[in-house]
């Protein structure tokens, strides 16, 4: 079901296509989706693509190589992300640089 998702989204979305990561957006939305109290209910794939679709929408700069140099694209999630972790936790983030370990 989810490699149908995926395979439909990138024939709908030529400009994006698949990127690595999508998968593990879809599959959260899987998981959220499926009931543990009854698994013997299915998981509706066409309620699964919707949602995927609208999460995909506000994100989907940081799939699009052309915008990775963008403040929308991941180079600037990244350096968004980088900032929030000095400001919230400096010494978290002094440790990961001493470490070599960079966003």
């Amino acid at each position: 079901m989810l490699a149908r998702i995926l395979f439909i989204y990138a024939k709908l979305n030529p400009g994006v296509k698949y990127v690595q990561g999508m998968n593990e957006i879809l599959a959260t939305l899987y998981y959220c989706f499926y009931d543990s109290q009854n698994p013997q209910e299915y998981v509706s794939e066409s309620d699964l693509f919707f949602c995927f679709n609208i999460v995909i929408s506000e994100v989907r700069d940081s799939f699009v190589r052309t915008m990775d140099a963008e403040n929308s694209g991941i180079n600037g999630k990244v350096k968004e992300f980088d900032y929030l972790l000095y400001s919230i936790d400096p010494q978290l983030h002094n440790h990961l640089t001493e470490q070599g370990l960079n966003p």
